[in-house]
């Protein structure tokens, strides 16, 4: 998991350097948005699994399809998060 930018205390008196800030801001940027995917398009906030083991299959299952989805749309030259209308629901 990425940490958030650290708070200035005696350990650490300098905050992080701007790059690094930069660079975590565009991977939180990325998971945020397969993140919303996720739970938009293939409806991972209605899953009601019974176990952790359930729920991690489920959420397995669920991040393939979304690959498989992007590499589908990249096949046709489509764009990427082009889901809605990449199959006939």
């Amino acid at each position: 998991m990425i940490a958030a930018s650290p708070r200035h205390s005696r350990e650490q008196p300098q905050p992080w350097p701007k790059e690094w800030r930069r660079w975590l801001a565009g991977l939180r940027q990325i998971v945020e948005t397969v993140t919303a995917r996720l739970q938009g398009c293939f409806r991972l906030e209605q899953e009601r699994p019974h176990c952790l083991a359930g729920m991690l299959t489920r959420l397995a299952a669920k991040m393939a399809l979304h690959n498989f989805c992007l590499w589908l749309n990249r096949q046709a030259g489509r764009p990427l998060l082009a889901l809605a209308d990449l199959v006939d629901w």
